[in-house]
């Protein structure tokens, strides 16, 4: 089962275009838990196993609707690169300018793929496409960025990169 149906998404996802963000103080792990929420059906069903490790006290000034489209997106991708099982990590970080959340699968993409293909993944379908491009910008919407890469133990990690509170207030 694939993980593409228009008609159950949440109201954050309906559209991300043309976004007019409102951005607020957001806590990372509230946005992370209502996205595996609403497809732990989909993670059930694929027998996927979800591994979340982002600690509560992470806060980010973003506008909460549209980084959650953002986190979705990546997930929606994860999920339909494992049909059949496998495992998503979502997990949050704070460095010194910047908080980042990957999100990783442990489906085997080639291992030639590259940030410039973030786009691309082998096999993706118009609509895969069209969720990464939005995905990363609603990110660089937010003052950030979005990359790629394979994971040595087989997988890709999307990880977003958003400024922290104090580097994005200082920004405004």
């Amino acid at each position: 089962m694939r993980f593409s149906s228009s008609k159950n998404r949440p109201e954050y996802v309906a559209n991300t275009r043309d976004l007019n963000l409102r951005v607020e103080v957001v806590n990372l792990r509230t946005v992370v838990d209502a996205v595996v929420a609403h497809a732990e059906q989909h993670i059930e069903s694929q027998n996927i196993k979800p591994t979340i490790d982002v600690p509560f006290g992470i806060d980010v000034i973003a506008d909460q609707k549209a980084l959650a489209a953002a986190v979705d997106h990546l997930v929606r991708n994860a999920l339909n690169f494992m049909p059949n099982g496998g495992e998503l990590v979502i997990t949050g970080i704070v460095g010194d300018r910047t908080i980042e959340l990957e999100v990783a699968d442990s489906h085997a993409y080639s291992p030639k793929a590259t940030n410039d293909q973030v786009n691309a993944p082998l096999g993706s379908s118009p609509e895969v496409c069209e969720r990464l491009t939005q995905a990363e910008q609603i990110v660089r919407d937010h003052g950030g960025l979005l990359s790629t890469m394979n994971c040595p133990e087989g997988g890709v990690a999307f990880t977003i990169h958003l400024p922290t509170p104090q580097v994005a207030r200082a920004a405004a």
